[in-house]
């Protein structure tokens, strides 16, 4: 997001300290379920959930070296787990772990298209659903009919005064 055009409400979802804080709390779920089926030691999972973080400029310099953004995530927090990373991630695809991510801040997004300038704005939902696909089209439409209203209020400023 280019940071000066975006709103408070929609950059604390799209930023990139939700974005990570968000996966890692995936990862820490898997962990659980896999301690469940006997996969981790409940040793583990204790310790890894103690001591799992992570830090955005951390894992944006190992990103620069391995030019990609999962591993480098998975990277800087087997930093702070130390031993017990092993069993981070374990099971999981970097598509697990974008998607159910995606999916997260599109329910924390609340189905909203906000928009706001200069005393304009507009504010349209839509449901959202478990289809990404429908959602994204959902999407596109309200956005769309949201820039419409806008223009034409634009519009209607400038005509007006004629």
């Amino acid at each position: 997001m280019i940071e000066r055009y975006s709103l408070p409400k929609m950059s604390a979802i799209w930023n990139d300290q939700n974005k990570f804080r968000i996966m890692l709390d995936i990862e820490l779920l898997v962990c659980e379920a896999q301690s469940k089926l006997k996969a981790i030691p409940a040793s583990a999972l204790k310790r890894i959930k103690a001591k799992a973080d992570f830090r955005v400029e951390r894992i944006r310099e190992i990103e620069e070296r391995t030019q990609h953004d999962i591993v480098a995530f998975v990277a800087n927090v087997s930093e702070y787990i130390g031993s017990d990373a092993k069993y981070l991630h374990m099971g999981l695809t970097s598509s697990d772990l974008l998607d159910t991510t995606l999916d997260v801040q599109l329910v924390q997004a609340d189905g909203r298209v906000v928009w706001e300038a200069k005393e304009l704005s507009d504010n349209y939902a839509y449901p959202v659903t478990d289809d990404k696909f429908e959602n994204e089209q959902r999407e596109r439409r309200t956005a769309a009919m949201a820039a419409t209203r806008i223009a034409e209020r634009i519009f209607n400023r400038f005509t007006d005064d004629f």
